[in-house]
């Protein structure tokens, strides 16, 4: 019950921007960070993550998400937080893995003498 709360309140952009806020500033901040990234709002960005999980989580990734609010004095926020960081988490491996941080590697390996490179 509390999950479909999250899904259906926090895939609203004004919505998902309020529980940010909600969430406390230095969370709110790397949000931001991503979403500025991406040309988003921060709201706009947790909005389409929410959408996203609804969509494309499997079994673990619900029951993750249930194990996260339980107990919680602000499950919905607490649900909120699991499904952004999870994607925060990936959105950082990634972008160390884009081209120009290897690119740059490579050229540094390079330098360097580096046989592999």
């Amino acid at each position: 019950m509390l999950i479909a709360e999250l899904i259906n309140s926090c895939s609203h952009e004004r919505i998902a921007q309020a529980a940010l806020m909600s969430i406390g500033p230095d969370f709110y901040k790397r949000v931001d960070a991503v979403a500025r990234r991406l040309d988003q709002s921060s709201g706009t960005y947790a909005a389409a993550r929410v959408s996203e999980f609804a969509k494309r989580a499997d079994g673990v990734q619900w029951s993750a998400v249930a194990k996260a609010m339980s107990g919680q004095d602000m499950p919905v926020l607490s649900g909120l937080r699991y499904i952004l960081e999870t994607n925060l988490d990936r959105k950082v491996r990634l972008s160390e893995q884009s081209p120009h941080v290897i690119w740059s590697r490579r050229k540094q390996n390079s330098q360097a003498g580096c046989a592999h490179c």
